[in-house]
């Protein structure tokens, strides 16, 4: 009988080559893992990409059933590229993609899905709208936990999925420290397998608070999802500038102030400018200017 299924979904855009090699050689250590907890556990995969940039390649299953070895090539075939560079993946569509596509195990105590991305996600996305939505589509699919393997900068996007009180969600670091990374595989490992979780239990949030209840300022969901989108730091890139961004989502956009030296050279007339001064209309002062620029020369030539 199977205890637990998870399904794993994974970012395949193009910074995220390291997980797809971390999770094939991890795989089979994970399952040793629940095996010593007393429990077996049927792994689905599914990796996805940017459905808002291309549709076509945002979507790649695996699904469930199939063996480890079957799993290992699957992530080994995954090319990491792609990305839209509108600030954020599709990790709630691959989220709904996964709930509601995929054929479950019927022999399970629990259902888990973890999240291996270091990006945000969008919200609109394609088949998903909101966050209350997908707070539903969670309850209807029996989502029991949510594991994001996220990292630091943009885990807090995220915090909206606590709106679902059954749903318990877990942070775990996404780090290229091995240690710190097979540290977080045996948190999360732990907290799946164990029916009831103490206070010594890893990274849990089981507030299960609205956030939409909780600040009164927003008056519409669709507000609260613009601003979660503004708040977020953006990807290390060096054509990216987080505050001019944020300002743009405000409806405003700061000036790019530069400083520089005083300039002391005297401005030359535009071309347009020069069109209109003809000798015949030159003021009296232009005249006398010209003067003072180009004085007249007393010129006595000796004819003979």
């Amino acid at each position: 009988m199977s205890n637990i299924s998870c399904l794993f979904l994974i970012d395949s855009t193009g910074s995220m080559g390291w997980v797809h090699r971390t999770l094939r050689e991890r795989l089979a250590m994970m399952v040793n893992l629940f095996d010593q907890e007393g429990v077996r556990v049927d792994f689905g995969i599914a990796a996805f990409r940017d459905a808002l940039a291309e549709p076509y390649t945002a979507w790649l299953p695996l699904g469930f059933g199939a063996d480890i070895t079957r799993q290992e090539q699957f992530l080994h075939s995954l090319t990491p590229e792609g990305g839209g560079n509108n600030r954020g993946e599709s990790s709630i569509y691959a989220l709904v993609r996964g709930m509601e596509d995929l054929v479950w195990p019927t022999d399970t105590r629990r259902r888990v899905i973890a999240i291996f991305t270091d990006d945000k996600g969008h919200i609109p996305d394609l088949r998903i709208n909101s966050w209350q939505e997908l707070s539903g589509k969670l309850t209807t699919n029996n989502i029991e936990q949510i594991h994001l393997f996220v990292t630091d900068r943009k885990v807090a996007w995220y915090d909206p999925l606590s709106m679902t009180p059954d749903c318990l969600i877990v942070r775990h670091p996404l780090s290229k420290d091995l240690n710190q990374l097979e540290a977080s595989i045996r948190d999360f490992v732990k907290t799946t397998s164990v029916d009831i979780l103490d206070d010594s239990s890893p990274l849990l949030d089981r507030t299960g608070t609205n956030p939409f209840e909780e600040i009164d300022e927003y008056e519409t969901e669709s507000e609260l999802s613009m601003d979660v989108f503004s708040d977020m730091e953006e990807d290390e890139n060096i054509f990216d500038d987080d505050d001019i961004f944020d300002d743009i989502a405000g409806g405003e956009v700061a000036p790019v102030v530069a400083e520089r030296t005083k300039d002391t050279r005297v401005p030359r007339e535009k071309p347009s400018d020069l069109a209109k001064q003809g000798s015949s209309t030159a003021t009296t002062q232009q005249k006398e200017e010209s003067k003072k620029v180009l004085p007249e020369a007393d010129f006595d030539f000796d004819w003979d």
